[in-house]
C-alpha cells in the first residue's frame, strides 16, 4: 500500500509527442509535448514517486507518536487555529473545487464530498506531520507561530485594501485532465464574471456566483 501511487501512470501518453502549439498554462510551455514533460515530472514523479510514498512511510514509522490534532492549552493556540482553518479549507477544496471536476453526472453528493474531507489520507498526514513538529520541537514551534502571524498579517493587509474581495477558487472546470484546467489567476475576476481560457461556460455552474 505504501509503494502504490508509484504505480500511477500518465493517462496523456498522448501528449508526448504533440508539437501543436498549446494555450497559456501554469507550466508556461509553449506545446502539448512540452507540457507533457513538466506534468509528468511534477506529478507523476515528484508527487507519485517521492512525496506521497514518504508520508506514507513517515506515518508507518510514527505511527501513535504522530499528533492528530491541537492538545489544550493557551500555548497552542495558534496551532489551534492552524488546525480548524486547513479542516475547513480541506471541507471547502473538496467541495467547490474537486466537487466541480468531471461530468456533471459523476459529482460526489455532499456526504461523500464530506466523507472524502474527513479521510483525505495525504492532506491530514500533512497536517499530523506539522502538528508533531509545533508539539515536540520548540524551534519550529516559534517558526510556524511567527510563519502563521506573518501569514494572517499579510493576507489582512492585502484583502483589506478592496472592500468586498475574496480570495476566490483559482481553478474552475470539467476535467482535471483538461488543458483549460492550468489556468492563471488573472484569467479569473470574482462575484462579476468568471473567464478562462476555453470555458466561460463554467460560470453557470460555479458555486461561487
Amino acid at each position: 500500500m505504501i509503494f502504490s501511487s508509484m504505480k500511477r501512470k500518465n493517462p496523456e501518453k498522448q501528449l508526448k509527442h504533440d508539437d501543436r502549439i498549446m494555450p497559456k498554462n501554469i507550466y508556461e510551455t509553449k506545446t502539448y509535448s512540452e507540457y507533457y514533460k513538466k506534468f509528468n515530472a511534477v506529478h507523476f514523479i515528484f508527487k507519485y514517486k517521492l512525496v506521497v510514498p514518504l508520508l506514507r512511510i513517515a506515518e508507518r514509522m510514527l505511527g501513535n507518536t504522530l499528533v492528530s490534532k491541537a492538545p489544550p492549552g493557551h500555548h497552542n493556540r495558534n496551532l489551534k487555529i492552524f488546525n480548524e482553518s486547513f479542516d475547513e479549507a480541506v471541507t471547502k477544496w473538496i467541495n467547490y473545487s474537486i466537487r466541480n471536476t468531471g461530468a456533471s453526472e459523476l459529482r460526489m453528493t455532499k456526504k461523500q464530498c464530506a466523507l472524502r474531507a474527513k479521510n483525505d489520507k495525504n492532506l491530514h498526514t500533512i497536517k499530523k506531520l506539522i502538528n508533531t513538529m509545533y508539539v515536540y520541537d520548540t524551534a519550529y514551534r516559534d517558526f510556524i507561530n511567527v510563519f502563521l502571524h506573518e501569514v494572517a498579517l499579510g493576507m489582512t493587509g492585502y484583502y483589506s485594501k478592496v472592500p468586498g474581495k475574496k480570495t476566490g477558487h483559482l481553478f474552475h472546470t470539467v476535467d482535471l485532465y483538461e488543458v483549460q484546467y492550468f489556468v492563471l489567476e488573472k484569467y479569473l475576476t470574482y462575484n462579476t464574471k468568471l473567464e478562462l481560457v476555453d470555458a466561460k461556460s463554467l460560470y453557470d455552474e460555479s458555486p461561487n456566483k
